[in-house]
């Protein structure tokens, strides 16, 4: 495990939010598009980024090899996503929050970068502690 206080003090300076990454030591090298699989990642965490004040986000990648999938998974304590609103979030120009910057399209563009990836991209419905985003991809060779 390796964690990393504070954010980007530059941009960022009256955020106290804690990151850490988790990476299973089952995990084997995946053969991806290396600028969309860390577009997609950075934009994940940069939109659990903006809708945290003090708290924590995780970076989480582990094989899921009953199911023979790997699961990455972005978890924040902020605010949450509503359930009703949790695919409504991947449509373009969409914004819960019209007070946080962005234009709407940070998790439409990552869920097509998903598929570009052939991965899915979705919302735990089931973590309530604020946001939980999963990746997984399904075609993994065990």
């Amino acid at each position: 495990m390796q964690t990393r206080n504070g954010g980007d003090t530059k941009k960022y300076p009256q955020k106290e939010v804690v990151y850490k990454l988790y990476l299973s030591p089952q995990l084997f090298p995946i053969c991806t598009h290396a600028k969309y699989f860390s577009l997609l990642i950075r934009h994940l965490l940069n939109n659990a980024r903006k809708f945290i004040q003090t708290g924590e986000i995780q970076l989480k990648a582990e094989p899921d090899q009953k199911n023979k999938k790997i699961n990455i998974t972005i978890t924040d304590t902020g605010c949450g996503i509503p359930k009703d609103k949790q695919e409504y979030v991947f449509e373009r120009f969409t914004k819960l929050d019209m007070f946080t910057p962005g234009n709407g399209l940070g998790l439409y563009l990552c869920r097509l970068i998903s598929i570009k990836l052939y991965a899915t991209l979705y919302i735990d419905a089931h973590y309530m502690q604020g946001t939980r985003i999963i990746f997984c991809w399904a075609d993994c060779h065990f």
